[in-house]
């Protein structure tokens, strides 16, 4: 699936694609009212100089090493393309006293602002340069008669409107995308440990084994249950319960801190690890250091029950090769042997190997 990000960049790449096309239908509309002795002075000034700007903030545009400075560049090719507007509008007065439209200045503007998505920073400082170039070009000659002071407000007008809008429309965008990332949190944490709800571990448990059978790595899937929980909850309160699921959901982000590390809770008190790339040394190194964790912690436990501490049991299924293996099958691998753990001897691990022929139900 591709990403929103790319999705954006493809877009923003077709409106670079688009900018030209629009300049040549206008040199068309232009040139329908120019007079035959501007032709030369037009033409050069859209084929020698706009062109060549825009032909090469396309080829830019589609180099991604070059994305993080496609706003800076959106931003140049808006005042070059203005500046080289001002200079055609200043010879054609100058050497033909003819009034040339500037009405292509605010059209410049809006396009690389909303449609190349200048940010509004860089909005700023581009309107307020192309503000002082046009009352620079107004103040060297009287090309616009007594209609100068009302084109400068029109202007002026224009790019506050474009500068007030983009800020209006980048800051609505910032909250949007606060909100969305608060959406997503919610929906793909638990709410009480920080960590991955079920939903959400099992999607990036899937993607983690495919990828894992693809690069040919061992995986992993461990199942971890606290040790007499109900027990626990009942004698103690569900507050103290919370906070021994709390407290479980830390050692595991403390323990399981790799990329290649999916931890989530799995339900109630039952936690899940997917893991990817560790050698069956490391799996129960791993194990090891879960049940020293509990043991430092010393979450007293009821009298009666040994050791005295609240523990958890841990269930592992691993295979050196996922190849076609299943989550769900692996899952179930691990519950079986979480199962064989709880019934024997709590606080304790066992890893059941998973091959794609057949599972030892003895450690790897």
């Amino acid at each position: 699936m591709i990403s929103t990000q790319k999705v954006e960049m493809q877009r923003l790449r077709m409106a670079v694609v688009v900018g030209p096309v629009i300049i040549a239908v206008f040199m068309v509309a232009d040139m329908s009212l120019l007079p035959r002795s501007l032709y030369g002075l037009y033409l050069e000034n859209r084929l020698l100089f706009q062109f060549p700007a825009v032909a090469l903030t396309v080829v830019v545009a589609f180099q991604d090493r070059f994305e993080k400075y496609l706003k800076l560049v959106f931003s140049a090719l808006l005042l070059w393309l203005t500046f080289t507007n001002f200079a055609l509008i200043y010879h054609c007065w100058r050497s033909y006293q003819f009034a040339f439209p500037y009405e292509g200045t605010i059209l410049y503007t809006f396009y690389c602002v909303f449609a190349l998505r200048i940010p509004s920073l860089l909005t700023l400082i581009s309107c307020s340069l192309i503000m002082a170039g046009f009352l620079a070009l107004l103040s060297t000659s009287n090309i616009y008669g007594e209609r100068g002071p009302i084109s400068a407000a029109f202007v002026a007008g224009g790019l506050f409107i474009c500068v007030y809008a983009k800020y209006r429309l980048d800051n609505s965008l910032r909250r949007l995308n606060k909100v969305n990332r608060q959406l997503k949190r919610l929906s793909t944490l638990d709410s009480l440990t920080g960590i991955y709800n079920r939903r959400a571990l099992m999607d990036a448990s899937e993607t983690l084994l495919s990828s894992s059978a693809q690069e040919g790595q061992a995986f992993a899937v461990l199942l971890l249950d606290l040790d007499d929980f109900k027990k626990y909850n009942d004698a103690f309160g569900h507050q103290k319960g919370d906070e021994a699921i709390a407290i479980q959901a830390d050692i595991l982000q403390q323990v399981f801190h790799r990329d290649t590390d999916v931890i989530g809770r799995y339900g109630g008190e039952e936690f899940m690890v997917a893991s990817s790339g560790m050698t069956e040394t490391d799996t129960e190194q791993k194990c090891q250091e879960l049940a020293e964790q509990w043991q430092q912690r010393s979450l007293t436990h009821l009298p009666t029950v040994s050791p005295g501490y609240m523990t958890c049991s841990v269930g592992v299924a691993y295979c050196h090769n996922c190849g076609t293996s299943n989550l769900r099958e692996l899952i179930h691998q691990a519950d079986q042997a979480l199962y064989r753990v709880k019934s024997q001897a709590k606080g304790h691990y066992h890893i059941t190997c998973v091959t794609e022929a057949k599972v030892k139900p003895e450690k790897c």
